[in-house]
């Protein structure tokens, strides 16, 4: 018996990588799971864990529309019965100095990173609330709140973000019994992906 035995989780960008990993892990420890994002490689790791005995579901998921996030939410509480943990793992990284730097890859790291944090959270936030006691956990970054390289000006911003997101929605969300936490790693190694040109840092 897992440490989150019974336990219904929702994971975004699951489909590789900090996702992937979380997902193994959340399965390993007895958790029902919903593996959330665009790639069809969800679908494949799913099946991998279903095999290993693990309660899995994949879900199509893009974090930057809001109804495509709330079909997702929906999809997970309708298997499941209900929703306990979010972990907000999507995100993107594309490197480039400020002065170079188009408004559409500075959106697209704001669309994802931010934005895509805040939609699933409020499309979760209603079923958490039923939880006993509900988690949300937030990736972050060393980048942006602590360090920095250059090229990352777009990245930095935006994990630095989650930083005041994280601790803003904490208090608000006390009285629900709703722990609010990020993580900030720094290198992970994890496989290169298509949208990504930086693939070692979170």
């Amino acid at each position: 018996m897992g440490i989150l035995a019974g336990k219904i989780a929702l994971i975004t960008g699951a489909s590789m990588g900090i996702g992937s990993g979380i997902a193994q892990v959340f399965a390993a420890e007895g958790a029902k799971l919903a593996l959330a994002a665009r790639s069809e490689q969800t679908d494949k790791l799913a099946a991998e864990l279903q095999k290993s005995g693990a309660e899995v579901i994949a879900v199509k998921m893009d974090v930057t529309n809001p109804l495509s996030v709330q079909a997702g939410v929906e999809k997970t509480v309708q298997t499941y019965g209900g929703l306990d943990i979010l972990v907000n793992n999507a995100g993107v990284c594309r490197l480039g100095l400020f002065e170079e730097m188009s408004d559409e890859t500075r959106d697209f790291h704001f669309d994802v990173n931010i934005k895509g944090v805040w939609n699933a959270t409020r499309a979760a936030l209603p079923y958490l609330k039923k939880s006993p006691q509900g988690k949300i956990v937030i990736m972050s970054s060393v980048t942006g709140d602590l360090v920095a390289d250059p090229g990352e000006v777009a990245y930095a911003t935006t994990k630095a973000a989650l930083v005041g997101f994280t601790k803003a929605l904490a208090v608000e969300l006390a009285a629900y019994n709703i722990n609010v936490n990020a993580i900030c790693p720094g290198y992970v190694l994890t496989p290169p992906d298509k949208i990504s040109r930086k693939s070692h840092r979170r």
